[in-house]
């Protein structure tokens, strides 16, 4: 997660993991800081495992916030499944193996459903204009109406926490099903992110904040009553916070040859299924009287085609062919932790020795979030 302040710094970001469920999270605060301060404090562990985390967010939200709000959206995924929750002009992109396969709606006053859901909420929807990329090269003058609520108050998002539930919040949501094996990667962001139409296929979440901000404050083509200007937005840059999961790397479940002929040592093991799947951090033999069992344990790696159907065959037994003449059966070890994403701290391996020795060195990066928020909130 990365999050680049610039006006209000109100943006936040959050991830974490309960149980066998992954989260991130971003939200937008606007207006006075009390909406984006209270979502500080909160125990996001709870609001990401509740069956729709913005409304349980929204729920805990508590004194009056006129004049305060935030966009916010989460993603998280589980073993089987992944699930989208969007409210207000944050955003989320979804990769399923490498295919996009979904952005979450922005809730704004261009969208007719909004429109007609806030007929009741809004006094009158202005079509203000705001100058925004429409390609890598230029900025345009582009629609971006502002609605005047009943209350007083005027939003361009049409839907957001707080503001004392002015907007009567109606987040989206998208589900779809996978399986350990695949590869999912979330991307989430702010509107300040989203706005300078930043590729999210691929980066970490620093790279694609930064390259977000490269483009803030780079001299943009700019038509300006009948004139070619460089616009860089007058130095204005909107807070900038992404958010990514990416489950390519994984941590890889154990694999056990069952019963091998006695004359098959480990050397023999590692030269065929290194050359098959790559990656082992060491083999345990066990010696009966009349046949070896092998264990094989692996360094975390990036998820291949040629991973995915060897775990999913497994399950039944899979042959892996010493020669044309033997081969073994592999099963998934009954011990082993199931397949899953792997912390940003395996950036910082140097991909030689044992990964796990570099791991219980370091405190988690969920964990690191976890103790952040106690922070912020003993200072209260």
């Amino acid at each position: 997660m990365f999050v680049i302040p610039s006006r209000a710094n109100q943006d936040r970001v959050w991830t974490g993991r309960v149980g066998d469920m992954d989260y991130i999270m971003v939200a937008d605060g606007h207006g006075n800081n009390k909406c984006i301060d209270q979502l500080t404090v909160m125990n996001m562990d709870e609001v990401a495992s509740a069956a729709n985390p913005i409304l349980e967010a929204h729920a805990r939200l508590s004194g009056n916030l006129y004049g305060s709000g935030a966009t916010f959206v989460v993603g998280r995924r589980s073993p089987t499944r992944v699930e989208l929750f969007n409210c207000g002009d944050s955003c989320m992109d979804l990769y399923i193996n490498g295919k996009h396969r979904y952005q979450s709606k922005r809730h704004t006053f261009n969208d007719p459903k909004e429109v007609e859901r806030t007929k009741h909420l809004v006094r009158q929807i202005l079509p203000t204009m705001a100058p925004l990329p429409v390609s890598y090269t230029e900025v345009k003058e582009v629609l971006s109406p502002t609605g005047y609520f009943n209350t007083g108050e005027q939003l361009v998002p049409s839907q957001s926490l707080g503001h004392n539930n002015m907007t009567e919040i109606v987040p989206d949501y998208y589900t779809c099903e996978v399986t350990p094996m695949d590869h999912v990667r979330m991307v989430a962001g702010s509107d300040g992110f989203w706005d300078m139409l930043v590729s999210t296929e691929n980066g970490t979440a620093k790279e694609l904040a930064e390259h977000a901000h490269r483009q803030w404050i780079k001299k943009w083509d700019y038509m300006w009553h009948g004139r070619l200007h460089k616009n860089d937005f007058g130095g204005s840059i909107d807070d900038i916070s992404v958010a990514v999961y990416d489950d390519g790397v994984k941590e890889f479940p154990s694999l056990c040859i069952p019963s091998s002929p006695l004359t098959f040592t480990v050397d023999q093991v590692h030269a065929t299924v290194e050359t098959t799947l790559g990656g082992l951090r060491k083999i345990d033999e066990v010696v009966y009287p009349t046949h070896k069992v092998f264990f094989l344990h692996f360094n975390p790696c990036q998820l291949t085609e040629v991973h995915r159907k060897v775990y999913a065959a497994a399950h039944n037994g899979l042959k892996l062919y010493y020669s044309d003449e033997w081969f073994w059966t592999l099963k998934r070890s009954n011990y082993a932790e199931p397949m899953r994403a792997v912390d940003d701290l395996y950036d910082l391996w140097d991909k030689t020795g044992d990964y796990y020795t570099l791991y219980d060195t370091h405190v988690p990066h969920h964990v690191t979030t976890k103790m952040t928020r106690f922070l912020e909130e003993i200072k209260k």
